[in-house]
Order: C-alpha cells, then structure tokens, then sequence
C-alpha cells in the first residue's frame, strides 16, 4: 500500500513537462490528452538533443524518437504510437517529421507554438503586402474589402459627421480618383456583417466536402520532401564552394599564381555561391509561404468543424477565415476564405 506524502518528498522524483495551454487554449481542444502527454515525452528529449549537439544546417535542433520508443513509454501498440505522431503533425502541426531513408529513423523537429500570435501578425503583414495595395489598419474590415472594379481597397468615409445623421460607410478607395469612376456601391457595416452571415452558412451547408478538399490542401502543402532534399543539396553546395574559395583565397596566398587565372576563378566561384543563396532563399520563402497558407487552412477549419449554423457577425470569426470580400458594380460580392474556398452572395 503507499504511503502519504510527507514535508519535501514530493520533490523527490523527476517529471515530464506538458506545456499547461495545451490544456487551456481553445485551439488545442480538440487534441487528444495522449497526444498531449506524448508531446511532453518530445520536449524532454529536446533537452538530450540540445547537449549532444544535435542541431541541422540551419541550426534547428531536431530528436530522435522512434516507433518503438513512443510504444515502450506509453505501453500502446505500433498502429496507436504511429497515430499519436501523426496526430501532432498532422492536425496541429506541433511536430515535423523528416525521412533520412530506408532502414534510419525519422528526424523530429519539435514546434515552438509560443510564438504562434506573433507568427499571425507576421502573416498578416504579409498578406497585405502579397495584395499591393494601400490600407489603413485601424477596422476589422480594413485590408479585407476590394473593389472588383479597380482592385483597390474600400475604406471608412463618415457622411454628415456634424449632424445627428452621422453614418460610417465603406466604399473604394479610389471611386474619385482619376478619369474613371468606379461603378461599384458604397456599404454599411450592416450589410457587411449580414453578407458575411449569409456566406459563411453557405460554407456550413457543404462543409463535409469543403473539409475534405481543406484536408487534401493541407497535406498537399505540408509535404514540402522536394523542396527539403533541394534545400539540402543547396546548402551542401554552399558549403562545397565556401570551401573552395578559402583554398582558392589561401593558394593565392601561399604561391605565386597568375593573378588574372586567380580572379576568374575566384570570381566563378563567387557567383556559384551567389547562385545556389538565391536558389535558397527562395525555396525557404516558397516553403514559408506553403506553411503559412496551411496554417490558414488549419484555422478555417477548426471554425467550420465545430460549428452548424452561424446567427449573428462574429468578429473573431471574420478575422480567422476570410481572406477578402470583393465588391461588384451589380452589389453581389465574393467572399474568399482562407481555404480558397469562394462564396457569391
């Protein structure tokens, strides 16, 4: 039988660590508590990886945690451990698996979600900068309104602002601006948020399909294995010709050599390196970009799973899952939410 605990005893064993919002953050809710548990395992051997020095190219620290590993510490089953990983990786995205080949362990990357609010705005500025056009930050609807005339944004106007009919309407940016005039109407929020209300329960009515096709984009963009192998030659390249240059610079250095030969090559080498860190960045960017579309998939469909009809403008809602609204001269607009998914109404 055990016995009670007594002054400092309980500090007498060691634990895993379970970071507490994966318990009390509502997008974590739908994660089940073993894969929470199976979390912890991953961050406690980050520490071992961190003393070994197991770190990529890139300096990003990764473990090694097998099947079998997953099976022994939880007492489950191949296909449960197999599940659990894929539960991570797959549905929140906490972990990242990379293959090195037939007959060697995955690779884990363990995510830091910490900083996940900071990655949203992050994305959000880059959203707007990818659209090219001028915004003003300050409404929920800035940014997020297009005119389908012109293709600039809609913005806030206040009509009779010194009269007890004051109203706030929204319309383009540019309506006025130069030889043309843009035929489409000018909105209230009312009518916005009522549109928003009609499309999103259209998106409702077929979410079963509409999820499904999410499912399929997010795994068709979170299999980045191409763009990971070519950013491993290229940073094996990079590293192949730094090291030819320091022999090239240190022979130059050491004997006499035809200065004119030296700085062709020197020169050829230079721009192989410049070649293969353009090649590069842009992978990274490409695979960044892949992520945070994802990423977006991801929040449209936690809102859409847990939800049957919608009866009033929520403006979380609207914040999580629309990527623009467009506006056409005939009043129908086009909502385009963050799965890509479009809805005339």
């Amino acid at each position: 039988m055990y016995d009670y605990f007594y002054g400092a005893e309980a500090e007498q064993f060691s634990f895993y660590r379970i970071p507490k919002v994966l318990f009390t953050e509502e997008h974590f809710r739908s994660v089940s508590a073993e894969a929470k548990v199976l979390y912890g395992l991953l961050l406690d051997r980050m520490s071992l990886s961190c003393k070994n020095g197991w770190l990529d190219q890139a300096g990003r620290v990764y473990i090694i945690f097998t099947i079998e590993e997953v099976m022994t510490a939880l007492g489950c089953a191949d296909q449960k451990a197999g599940k659990l990983l894929h539960e991570l990786e797959s549905k929140c995205r906490l972990i990242e698996r990379k293959r090195q080949g037939l007959g060697k362990p995955n690779l884990i990357y363990v995510k830091n979600f910490v900083d996940k609010a900071a990655d949203r705005v992050q994305n959000e500025f880059v959203r707007r900068k990818q659209l090219g056009r001028q915004y003003s930050g300050k409404s929920i609807f800035a940014s997020r309104i297009v005119c389908g005339d012109c293709g600039s944004f809609y913005g806030p106007k206040v009509w009779s602002s010194n009269s007890k009919y004051r109203r706030v309407i929204w319309q383009c940016n540019n309506k006025f601006k130069g030889g043309h005039r843009c035929e489409t109407p000018h909105l209230d929020e009312k009518t916005i948020k009522a549109r928003f209300v009609d499309a999103f329960n259209a998106v409702l009515d077929g979410k079963g399909g509409i999820l499904a096709d999410c499912r399929l984009m997010q795994t068709t963009l979170t299999d980045c294995t191409g763009i990971d192998a070519e950013i491993e030659r290229l940073l094996t390249e990079i590293d192949v010709v730094t090291e030819l240059t320091r022999r090239c610079i240190s022979e130059n250095a050491q004997s006499s050599q035809n200065q004119q030969e030296y700085t062709a090559r020197y020169n050829s080498l230079v721009e192989r390196y410049e070649k293969a860190k353009t090649q590069l960045e842009q992978l990274r960017a490409t695979k960044a970009a892949r992520e945070a579309q994802a990423e977006a998939i991801g929040a449209f469909m936690f809102e859409v799973q847990e939800m049957d009809v919608l009866t009033e403008f929520d403006e979380k809602l609207w914040l999580a899952v629309i990527d623009k609204m467009t506006v056409h001269a005939n009043g129908r607009m086009t909502f385009r939410f963050r799965s890509g998914t479009k809805i005339d109404v």
